[in-house]
């Protein structure tokens, strides 16, 4: 039984759902990944001169998720000849490259996203959301400010244009209709948490050398929450592309993802955790689950969850229960 996982987000065709969201990870990983199975990888988030210059360390492991404060670090400028390379090396596996970029204002917004454009970036992702940035963040929160900058960039661009959306906004399916009408094409969500913080009991201080030590919180306990934003966006937009992202570790958690709405689905935190291997287990957990539900085409369970909810259950042939324990 052929399984047909393609996903098109706005005219973009990927040959997977797994998208691997821009942060932390680390150009080495990024390389790696274009040779597995992924659908497309996300550079960034750049501008125009670097916003973030506290030192290391960048990521704290936890129990229970990581701690980071990256912020953004390179200019598109200094980044130039690594984009160009992804891109190269991308275009031969198959692999769609989406470029995150945010600035200050419109007019430096445009000008990062048109570069990136020119390099050869198939989607420009908007970072709405940059969650140790204050006055970046301040402006997705802002809906009048946000609806300004997507306005503008997507008139600037050819390709489409997503927007990724913090966690902190609460009618998120009201604010993602208002940006796609200014412009966005593709909806992202979810950023990180901010804030979040790390103590050193031992020094008494922060672990994170940011000005107040902040930083913001990001993997697996994050899911039930991204999860929660995905299907209230979705709910709003049934037929909006999204992709979810936060908290994904396997392929049940991007099995769920899709269920509430997701088109795409983001990891990031899940290549610290197991490797860039991650990604082939994900892509074939989700085959064999759909091959053991007869299920031909991973479009059909999008936004399942939403349907059943509604009381207009999709015929959708899941009558082979899996028993499974949630983690």
């Amino acid at each position: 039984m052929d399984i047909d996982l393609s996903v098109n987000l706005a005219g973009v065709e990927l040959k997977s759902p797994i998208v691997v969201s821009a942060g932390v990870i680390n150009e080495d990983y990024i390389l790696k990944a274009l040779k597995t199975d992924v659908g497309a990888v996300i550079l960034g988030s750049y501008a125009l001169s670097p916003k973030s210059t506290h030192p290391p360390p960048f990521i704290i492991k936890l129990g229970y998720g990581f701690v980071n404060a990256y912020g953004i670090r390179k200019s598109i400028s200094e980044i130039r000849g690594f984009m160009l390379k992804v891109i190269d090396v991308a275009e031969r596996n198959d692999v769609k490259v989406f470029c995150s970029v945010i600035e200050d204002n419109v007019e430096r917004t445009s000008l990062i996203a048109k570069e990136a454009e020119e390099l050869g970036c198939r989607v420009i992702e908007l970072n709405l959301s940059a969650p140790i940035i204050p006055n970046l963040l301040t402006m997705g929160l802002n809906l009048d400010v946000a609806k300004t900058l997507v306005m503008g960039v997507s008139k600037c661009i050819k390709v489409p244009l997503s927007v990724k959306l913090s966690p902190l906004i609460q009618d998120i399916g009201y604010v993602g209709k208002e940006l796609l009408k200014s412009g966005a094409s593709i909806l992202h969500l979810i950023n990180a948490l901010s804030p979040a913080m790390v103590i050193d009991i031992e020094a008494g201080k922060p672990m994170l050398k940011t000005k107040d030590g902040l930083g913001a919180f990001t993997g697996p306990s994050i899911k039930p929450i991204a999860l929660a934003k995905v299907y209230l966006t979705a709910k709003e937009l049934p037929e909006a592309p999204i992709i979810g992202t936060g908290g994904v570790t396997s392929w049940r958690d991007a099995i769920e993802m899709i269920m509430v709405g997701a088109s795409a689905v983001g990891i990031h935190s899940a290549l610290y955790l197991k490797g860039v291997e991650v990604i082939n287990e994900i892509v074939n957990g989700i085959k064999n689950y759909l091959r053991r539900k007869g299920i031909e085409r991973l479009n059909e369970l999008r936004g399942l969850v939403l349907k059943n909810i509604q009381g207009t259950p999709r015929e959708v042939n899941l009558l082979k229960p899996t028993v499974h324990k949630h983690r």
